[in-house]
């Protein structure tokens, strides 16, 4: 059943982003207490040109992996061996010019040309796990997924404070992370057998070039999303000192730790609305609307919550941290927005609407990068995330217009107007207690934000109802 498995998705890719984002976040923040904000800035620096670039090797044709193993699973030896050879050429000229850049950054460490040679040599490695992992995702076996990736980064994490205690540097921390990339590529390609479908004789002239075929409109919308995700640290290390990308690193860590859900989302709705999309209208609007309506109820207050408590989780890593607490502010209001358009762009995807997508992805990558040249020079790290929010804001908004036709409506607008009344009712209660007691301020706000929903019809059995009814018609 659709939403059976959408939940099974989630549940195995949940387990894994929080096993795999707590272990990165233990391992930040220890950088950040022991070695101050100049090491985690290139440290950050780093770990953010390699995901800026761990999708590229594919061009973003990832996105045609996924769906073709989904909707024709026959044809996953031609799909998988042709995206390899692919993804490796690529791979090589991007981790030359990594390793390149990393001598080109005056104003860091001796340090951190080696480290950039080391990311640049596990782009080989990540070749490989790129198309792997979109193997797996579109033959939704995410428990699998999720299991090697947990295994690797609490492997990578673990050494890495090890050898942080043990007076290690910045190289050391990349040579690990070089040796853990090859080994995922390795249980991958063994373990869990993916390189099976790797077969010689599967690679045709007519696969290779209708994946080609395919490369403009897919590589542009790569090029604009991985932009719309990390260009803001790629600016603000171009421009700013190394202890200003430390701390945007700080208040974007707890960001990233609640981005979690819409990018959940994304990875886990995309092969089921296109299964579904194949079915009929119906059942991909209803697995849709349901999972707009799941990620903004609790992408909310999260939201609120952690833009109140920005103060307190910012004095995780010490006093010299204390400016990042109105960065995280900027950053957190804009989740409610980030998972509305992670669904919308699941959808238009699904829909085969990849043009339309990037005409969108185009827009904001665009405009991100003119707000982030305007508030960086002005702010620097507040601007940065000035930018971030106001972008998040826009692109759902484009999506809505652009299929307001298709398949918005009056349904859309009710699921908005649903949250906006448990919001109000989180926050006035929040609003008039917050001066006495923060805490139980907090606490009141959820409780009406629960009674708000109930009010609207939304509890926690009229989603066990919906759930039964996908069920009862048969999805698939």
């Amino acid at each position: 059943m659709a939403w059976q498995r959408l939940f099974s998705n989630l549940m195995s890719l949940g387990a894994m982003r929080v096993a795999s984002a707590g272990a990165s976040f233990a391992l930040v923040v220890m950088i950040g207490r022991e070695q101050g904000p100049a090491l985690l800035g290139e440290f950050s620096a780093l770990q953010s040109i390699f995901v800026f670039l761990q999708l590229m090797p594919l061009l973003g044709l990832h996105v045609v992996v996924i769906r073709e193993v989904a909707a024709a699973p026959e044809r996953s030896a031609e799909v998988v061996t042709s995206a390899t050879g692919l993804a490796i050429l690529v791979s090589l000229v991007l981790g030359i010019g990594v390793a390149i850049s990393g001598t080109m950054k005056p104003g860091t460490s001796p340090d951190f040309s080696v480290a950039a040679m080391l990311v640049g040599i596990a782009m080989l490695p990540t070749a490989w796990i790129c198309v792997a992992e979109s193997f797996l995702i579109g033959s939704e076996s995410m428990k699998a997924l999720a299991r090697w990736n947990v295994y690797e980064n609490l492997a990578r994490t673990v050494i890495s404070i090890a050898l942080l205690l043990a007076g290690f540097g910045l190289v050391a921390l990349y040579l690990v992370f070089l040796l853990c990339r090859l080994w995922l590529a390795w249980a991958y390609w063994t373990q869990q057998g993916v390189g099976h479908w790797v077969q010689a004789q599967a690679l045709t002239r007519e696969e290779f070039g209708r994946l080609l075929r395919e490369l403009p409109v897919f590589v542009g919308i790569m090029v604009c999303a991985a932009s719309l995700n990390r260009l803001d640290f790629l600016l603000l290390y171009a421009w700013s000192a190394m202890e200003t990308v430390g701390l945007y690193s700080a208040a974007y860590r707890f960001y990233e730790l609640a981005m979690m859900v819409p990018t959940l989302l994304l990875v886990a709705l995309f092969p089921s609305l296109a299964a579904a999309f194949a079915q009929g209208r119906e059942q991909f609007s209803g697995l849709l609307f349901g999972a707009v309506r799941l990620a903004l109820l609790a992408l909310t207050p999260c939201a609120v919550l952690g833009a109140t408590f920005s103060p307190v989780l910012i004095a995780m890593f010490g006093k010299r941290y204390d400016q990042a607490a109105l960065i995280l502010v900027w950053l957190v209001v804009s989740l409610p927005a980030v998972g509305l358009n992670q669904c919308l762009a699941a959808a238009m995807l699904a829909m085969k609407r990849q043009k339309a997508d990037l005409c969108v992805v185009a827009v904001t990558a665009l405009l991100y990068a003119m707000l982030l040249w305007w508030w960086i020079g002005r702010a620097g790290a507040l601007g940065a995330a000035w930018a971030t929010t106001a972008t998040a804001l826009l692109q759902p908004g484009l999506r809505l217009l652009i299929l307001r036709r298709e398949l918005f409506g009056a349904q859309m607008l009710n699921e908005l107007r649903i949250v906006l009344v448990a919001v109000v009712a989180m926050l006035v209660p929040m609003g008039l207690l917050w001066r006495w007691q923060p805490y139980f301020a907090a606490a009141s706000g959820l409780l009406c934000y629960g009674g708000g929903l109930a009010v609207m019809g939304i509890t926690p059995q009229a989603l066990l109802a919906m759930c039964r009814r996908d069920r009862a018609q048969g999805a698939v």
